[in-house]
């Protein structure tokens, strides 16, 4: 089972949590504890992390998230050498509300740009390929390698939506592993699938 993902906006709240009970020296781990409660995810981090204070054998049990692996190399900066990571703590806060705010001023302006490629991918372009393949099938018969090539053309046609979709949910969310982002689109994909089948069937009872 692959790990569990977690959403900047907790791995934000949670450094500035920590940012708020941490006063200095010696009350790191109590305040990195005292910010994980509540949150199962970051609660086993925490008691990972006070068994050996190493940012690395706590990774064993985070979930995934770049920011939150940069978050633990500040905290255990201060914990295995006694840094005071006030301002780590405060930079990286500000590092990543900046990077949230562009993402989602990037989101906000591909917003419709987005529905639109869903909608072509989900619903138009299945159409036209289920209603291609038909033609091609009709116009240079349906045996032997002809038939091959029809049937390779709608295969190809079945495989476009996913690159297209998945690269899509990419690019909208950088933030998320690459599991998630095809889980997302996975939906859509059955619904192409099937108007693309469902077409090609249909109107090839028709001819």
């Amino acid at each position: 089972m692959g790990k569990q993902s977690i959403r900047d906006e907790e791995v934000l709240a949670f450094a500035s949590k920590l940012s708020l009970r941490y006063k200095g020296r010696g009350s790191l781990m109590k305040a990195f504890e005292e910010a994980a409660k509540g949150n199962a995810h970051l609660e086993r981090v925490a008691s990972r992390l006070r068994l050996s204070c190493s940012a690395h054998d706590a990774a064993e049990s985070r979930p995934e998230n770049r920011n939150l692996d940069e978050l633990l190399m500040i905290v255990e900066s201060g914990l295995r050498k006694g840094y005071n990571i006030r301002r780590a703590l405060e930079l990286f806060r500000s590092r990543l509300e900046s990077e949230m705010r562009q993402r989602e001023r990037f989101r906000a302006k591909t917003g419709s740009p987005m529905a639109l490629t869903y909608m072509g991918m989900c619903v138009f372009f299945p159409l036209f390929a289920g209603i291609s393949s038909v033609i091609l099938t009709s116009a240079v018969g349906g045996s032997g390698s002809i038939g091959a090539l029809a049937n390779g053309f709608v295969l190809v046609s079945m495989l476009y939506p996913p690159i297209i979709l998945y690269l899509s949910s990419a690019f909208a969310h950088p933030d998320r592993p690459a599991l998630q982002n095809l889980l997302a689109v996975a939906p859509y994909l059955t619904l192409a699938s099937a108007i693309t089948l469902i077409t090609r069937n249909y109107l090839s009872g028709m001819l």
